[in-house]
């Protein structure tokens, strides 16, 4: 879990900061980069791009994971190998 959590710990700090890379010292802090994102027409479209094709790609697979347990939990008459035994 501290694997996880870790990354975003280091990477806000750093994304408030009103230098390029992270100094000790900070002079200001900065939410503009958070503003723009908000704001941008072209990063809102990505962002919805991505969250469609996410939810595009879960839904088959859920879909298809469903398909493939109904399939290997019917009669064991013709099942593939790779379902088991």
């Amino acid at each position: 879990m501290i694997a996880l959590v870790l990354p975003i710990t280091i990477v806000l700090p750093v994304s408030l900061t009103d230098k390029r890379s992270c100094r000790c010292r900070r002079t200001a802090s900065r939410s503009s980069h958070y503003a723009n994102l908000f704001t941008s027409q072209a990063w809102l479209s990505s962002i919805g791009q991505s969250l469609f094709i996410g939810i595009v790609s879960a839904a088959i697979a859920v879909t298809a994971g469903t398909l493939c347990a109904i399939g290997c939990g019917g009669s064991t008459r013709g099942r593939p190998d790779w379902c088991g035994r």
